[in-house]
């Protein structure tokens, strides 16, 4: 099967590159280090929702980061 990518298919029936799914978790991830290292406190909330999902970026990227127990990364 060389070539073939990994697939699921979402609620809606589209297909996902299962690669894709993890390259974006790694991304969130290290997002998620920098902004603890480098952004003092938790983010503030309320956020534009809307504006943030047609730009890419799900509420996965920004809702950990509003909670008060988060950890700066060593």
């Amino acid at each position: 099967m060389e070539g073939h990518l990994a697939t699921i298919n979402n609620s809606d029936g589209t297909a996902v590159d299962l690669e894709q799914i993890q390259e974006e978790k790694m991304m969130i991830e290290v997002f998620h280090n920098i902004a603890k290292r480098y952004f003092r406190g938790p983010l503030k909330p309320p956020f534009n929702i809307e504006a943030r999902t047609a730009a890419g970026f799900g509420r996965e990227w920004y809702e950990p980061l509003v909670f008060k127990d988060f950890k700066v990364p060593d």
